[in-house]
């Protein structure tokens, strides 16, 4: 992990995205577990089930919960805050309103950024076309860094700038990655 402790040491906003399993989640679970300092997983839809195996784990099932659980964290934020499939907010409203959706999205950010002065925000989410979804908005975020995730035999970790040019490459064993958070139990 040391190679990638330079990744993570400036605080900021991380977009993990990949295809389903290419291992996003354990990704930052192992990551933040790494990482010195209170921790903060907020598990949108599927990714609260989670929360009864990760002891730092919040569920969430509407923008209403995720904006509490970051209001809840103003006076003593964490090192890490992660929000995962934070899509299952923000669709229903895209397919209404894709303009509401972007600012509702924005908002989220900015809050999550506010919350966690100071410390690594994380915001997972899925992949589309080899960017994240709502890149175009995402990309808006000053300093924000892209992590593209694929898996294969190892995880590959591809950090990527604003406008998705490559910054560095990372080769993690999985046996590696899923073994430090196995040892840790919790995450």
């Amino acid at each position: 992990m040391t190679r990638l402790n330079r990744v993570f040491r400036r605080p900021g906003l991380y977009v993990v995205y990949g295809r389903p399993g290419s291992f996003k989640t354990a990704f930052t679970l192992w990551a933040s577990s790494i990482i010195r300092g209170e921790r903060l997983y907020l598990g949108v839809a599927k990714h609260s089930l989670l929360c009864g195996r990760v002891e730092y784990c919040k569920p969430i099932s509407n923008v209403a919960d995720l904006l509490s659980a970051l209001l809840e964290n103003l006076d003593a934020p964490p090192r890490v805050m992660a929000v995962d499939g934070v899509e299952a907010l923000l669709i229903p409203l895209w397919s209404a309103n894709r303009r509401a959706a972007m600012q509702l999205l924005l908002f989220v950010v900015e809050t999550l950024l506010r919350a966690s002065r100071g410390g690594c925000t994380c915001l997972l989410t899925m992949e589309g076309g080899e960017r994240p979804h709502f890149y175009s908005t995402l990309r808006r975020v000053d300093g924000v860094v892209m992590l593209r995730l694929s898996a294969r035999e190892e995880l590959v970790v591809d950090v990527l700038g604003r406008d998705l040019e490559p910054l560095s490459r990372h080769r993690i064993p999985l046996e590696e990655m899923l073994g430090v958070y196995d040892e840790r139990g919790q995450g």
